[in-house]
């Protein structure tokens, strides 16, 4: 291992000493003299073990990795691109993992969800609009040298039509990994809320999956709610887990019905751990996809814990045209299946997909907190055939951007950022176009209101658990501090649990374990700092670290006629575990001409 990486720093000496201008590095605590970041040192928080030793990771669980977006300068990237959702599973598994006092997987972290799992008091579409706008900006608490930009989208508040009849398809996971309290019997109840708001001339059918598939109501009116809470109530847990199969059904069984211009939707209930059929997440996207095309949609509720599989269930949720929110309670079914019943049931706008441009004379560089697993490129944005995620009647999204505004941002009154989205109509599939700005004018200089505040919090607290790269003065004695000063973390019963969450986070000093890609010693990370923020590139043992790929990994390509000066840091570590791993080496990139 030290060979390894003594050879490593031989060829960044060698690159620095031959091909560049080697500059001396400040202290890694202090802003370079090109406005780069170089790393914090790591804050006093850490996870601890009871002395039953319970307190061990969930490695039967499956999630997708999760690698932070970085900072773009805007002078080689000022648009970003992403998709926008109705997912809120995150904060309900992750509040799971704090509340049962277990360590946590930092890929369960989704900032975004965490985000929009909440409520807020955003201004509604006018009739006739989709969507409705608004956005604020302040001082990063974490960053004093940083601003924070929330752009509040609200969508439609569309009615659930009794007098058209509706078409759903409950699809239940009954293999024996749903035998737990909280997985079928937890399930069970959620359906039977469900079954309660339903409209009684609504079709339901009940399909469910083990090692076969059963199809246990085939149609029948939600006014038989009787029999229906009979079905319910029989089902039991046993076998394999046929999920590819149950789906093929659900799906038949919903087209077969299908209501034009009504809600045509399947409600999948698992653990996602699918292991007869269709079972890798590549499989599982390409089979999803073409279902989606049915006009079918797809609502996806996640339970259970010690086998979870996210990364799954995230897939099916994403690519067939779905919703997903995680139920670890009967308070959480209530909130997803009746309090948020319009949401969870009807969407309003398909394939939404977000294009944010910055000004680049008074942005220097920006940062999407969130959507890691969302962004999209430049081509999927203009693609009208291209997918992204839906959302449902009544939604509210804040999207978050971290910014280092440039001197003269007060000088005169200028667009700041320009929002497009491109959408499609759910019924007509007509491809529609929705465009906001906001000035200087309009993000400066005024008091912002308690959601912002409790946004920023959200993101503190994600930036604390991960330990990032980016959090600054992060910690939870500030975040606590802020939490205390609003007036909505006291009256409003989902914030002020947020509150007692952050406590019992701090009580414990909790930090994720660091979200990795597979084995951590298959490579070397290396973070790269620049004057518009770090990325990070993983090099394999043996792979050259050389200017064309310190170009790809900052730019996607090798821009013509750009030089950069570099200074290396030396300080790293030998320990690679899965307990502690800390980057192995930091290129600072201080300038790039």
């Amino acid at each position: 291992m030290k060979q390894r990486i003594f050879s490593l720093l031989t060829i960044i000496f060698t690159i620095a000493l031959t091909c560049l201008v080697l500059t001396s590095c400040m202290s890694s605590n202090n802003k370079n003299d090109a406005g780069g970041w170089y790393p914090n040192y790591a804050p006093g928080y850490d996870y601890t073990e009871d002395d039953n030793g319970d307190n061990d990771f969930m490695f039967g669980e499956s999630y997708n990795q999760i690698n932070e977006n970085p900072f773009y300068n805007t002078s080689y990237e000022s648009s970003s691109y992403f998709s926008m959702d109705s997912f809120t599973a995150s904060y309900a598994n992750l509040r799971r993992y704090i509340e049962n006092n277990q360590a946590l997987n930092g890929n369960v972290i989704k900032t975004d969800e965490l985000i929009n799992y909440f409520n807020y008091d955003l201004e509604t579409p006018e009739d006739g609009e989709t969507f409705k706008v608004t956005s604020e900006m302040s001082v990063a608490p974490w960053n004093d040298a940083h601003h924070v930009i929330t752009i509040g989208v609200a969508t439609e508040e569309a009615e659930y039509i009794e007098s058209v009849g509706n078409n759903v398809v409950f699809l239940i996971d009954s293999s024996g990994s749903m035998s737990s309290s909280n997985k079928l019997p937890l399930l069970k109840e959620a359906f039977l809320l469900l079954l309660e708001k339903l409209n009684p001339n609504d079709r339901i059918s009940i399909v469910t999956y083990a090692s076969g598939v059963s199809v246990k109501a085939d149609g029948m009116y939600a006014d038989e709610k009787l029999q229906l809470s009979k079905i319910i109530d029989r089902l039991t847990a046993s076998g394999g887990t046929n999920g590819s199969g149950g789906i093929q059904k659900a799906y038949e069984l919903a087209e077969k019905y299908f209501v034009p211009g009504g809600i045509n939707r399947v409600v999948l209930a698992t653990d996602g751990d699918f292991n007869i059929g269709i079972s890798s997440n590549e499989e599982l996207k390409a089979f999803i996809q073409e279902k989606a095309s049915s006009g079918v949609y797809l609502s996806v509720l996640g339970f259970g814990m010690g086998n979870y599989q996210d990364s799954k269930v995230e897939t099916l949720a994403k690519y067939g045209n779905g919703l997903y929110a995680y139920v670890d309670n009967l308070q959480e079914a209530k909130k997803v299946l009746v309090d948020d019943f319009n949401k969870t049931m009807i969407t309003v706008a398909k394939d939404v997909k977000n294009k944010v441009t910055f000004n680049p004379a008074l942005v220097e560089s920006y940062r999407l907190i969130g959507y890691e697993n969302k962004t999209i490129s430049q081509e999927d944005f203009e693609n009208e055939e291209s997918d992204a995620g839906e959302l449902g009647s009544g939604h509210q999204t804040l999207v978050t951007y971290e910014v280092v505004l440039k001197p003269n941002m007060y000088s005169s009154i200028q667009e700041v950022f320009n929002l497009q989205i491109n959408y499609k109509d759910p019924t007509s599939n007509e491809s529609k176009t929705f465009v906001y700005s906001a000035s200087d004018a309009d993000l400066n200089n005024k008091e912002v209101s308690e959601d912002h505040k409790f946004a920023l919090c959200l993101v503190e607290f994600s930036l604390i658990l991960r330990n990032s790269v980016y959090r600054g003065t992060a910690s939870y004695e500030n975040l606590l501090n802020r939490l205390s000063q609003l007036d909505s973390a006291k009256t409003d019963e989902l914030r002020h649990e947020f509150v007692t969450l952050a406590e019992t986070a701090f009580e414990r000093k909790l930090v994720a374990h660091p979200a990795y890609e597979n084995n951590p010693l298959d490579g070397v990370i290396v973070k790269i700092y620049t004057s518009f923020g770090c990325i990070n590139a993983r090099y394999e043992y043996g792979s050259e670290i050389n200017y064309t790929t310190v170009m790809l990994n900052l730019f996607g390509k090798v821009p013509a006629n750009k030089e950069f000066r570099v200074c290396t840091d030396s300080a790293m570590t030998l320990e690679l575990t899965p307990r502690q791993v800390t980057y192995d080496m930091e290129i600072y990139v201080v300038d790039v001409k």
